[in-house]
């Protein structure tokens, strides 16, 4: 029974995996709205000062997420396409309606100035860190180092002796 059981176990899960393999009905367009739906939740601020994304808006009843997320799917089903959502919310809120500021125009300098202020904070620590050795060689300064002990004369030679001796006793 159980050898029976081994070899007809494989056998029907060859036969019904092309039938798991077959897409669910309900799939393909509605699929494509929800990816396009999905996006704009991310991409598009919730205004009601959660300081979330549209998605992720903790409010359950947010007096500006959910009638954003019924006029998003509203005018996509009317065949709007994700930029011309995107530019009705920037058009009726502003900007501040993006998750993110667009790469266009001024908002290009919140991109690339901290590159910038980098790049010039570095420069000049180096410049300033070159002309200080420069002014230090030029200055004559001694090289850093420790002292040269002091030449010993006889007298403080006596001195020592002594010392170690009443040290030592």
């Amino acid at each position: 029974m159980k050898i029976a059981l081994y070899f007809i176990a494989p056998i029907l899960l060859l036969v019904s995996a092309p039938a798991m393999a077959v897409e669910p009905a309900g799939t393909g367009a509605g699929n494509e709205l929800e990816q396009v739906f999905s996006k704009l939740s991310r991409d598009l601020q919730c205004l009601c000062g959660c300081n979330s994304t549209i998605a992720n808006c903790p409010h359950v009843k947010c007096g500006y997420a959910v009638p954003a997320r019924k006029k998003m799917r509203a005018m996509l089903n009317d065949g709007k396409t994700y930029d011309d959502v995107v530019a009705y919310f920037v058009k009726r809120e502003g900007e501040v309606a993006l998750s993110s500021p667009s790469k266009k125009g001024f908002n290009l300098v919140g991109y690339i100035m901290p590159f910038i202020a980098i790049i010039a904070a570095g420069s000049g620590v180096a410049v300033t860190a070159s002309r200080w050795a420069k002014k230090g060689e030029k200055s004559g300064a001694p090289q850093s180092g420790p002292e040269p002990a002091p030449e010993m004369n006889d007298e403080m030679a006596e001195k020592l002796k002594k010392e170690l001796k009443d040290f030592e006793a």
